[in-house]
């Protein structure tokens, strides 16, 4: 509902209030009532309003449900269509083959946090070329990858990475040893981490490095 018919039902419900008390307390009750009464009435019936407005304020705002991201595929994919058509390096007529919308985010994240990547899959008419489109609905116009001729683990991969909270990555580390017996041994620890803690570690090992320099 509008601002305005909000502020309209509100001042024509004061405004009836008033005059219904007027007309009881000072017109039909006879003989006419204190003055404290008509203003008793009008304070209870104000507080009365006031109460339900409350009431009808939280149950909106517990009904309220979280902004959607207005998601426009076919926009998204005329676009990215017409970048790689014109393209300065290798331009070709994109044949779409099939379309999937993933949202990529960290665990237990919401579906609205989470980022919308839409994977555009199929070939050039040029040069029948496997081309995968990877496009960040968030930014639609900056934010878009063509890949050629890659596996679907590496385009998994990368969908995970062009997220802008990735879900959590498997860190290996083998330390080379050797067993009780002196026989050569590797050993194999993995963690999970949060993209957010993998960049933040990166860039402290860069400091390192840079700083030994």
């Amino acid at each position: 509902m509008k601002p305005i018919k909000i502020l309209l039902i509100v001042l024509g419900f004061v405004v009836f209030s008033i005059a219904l008390i007027i007309l009881i307390t000072r017109a039909i009750v006879s003989p006419p009532a204190s003055w404290w009464w008509t203003l008793g009435l009008f304070f209870f019936y104000i507080l009365i309003g006031i109460i339900v407005a409350l009431v009808f304020l939280i149950k909106k705002v517990l009904k309220q449900k979280p902004e959607e991201l207005k998601i426009d595929l076919n926009g998204a994919e005329a676009y990215a269509k017409n970048k790689l058509l014109y393209d300065d390096d290798n331009p070709d007529n994109f044949i779409r083959v099939d379309r999937i919308l993933k949202r990529v985010g960290e665990p237990g994240a919401s579906v609205t946090d989470r980022t919308p990547i839409l994977w555009l899959i199929g070939k050039g008419s040029e040069t029948n070329q496997k081309i995968d489109i990877l496009i960040n609905l968030k930014n639609t116009k900056e934010e878009i990858l063509f890949l050629y001729d890659k596996r679907e683990e590496f385009i998994k991969e990368v969908i995970r990475t062009f997220a802008e909270n990735p879900a959590e990555v498997v860190e290996t580390q083998i330390i080379p040893g050797l067993d009780d017996f002196g026989r050569p041994q590797n050993k194999i620890i993995q963690r999970k981490m949060s993209s957010s803690q993998k960049k933040e570690e990166d860039k402290t090992e860069e400091g390192k490095v840079a700083n030994a320099f």
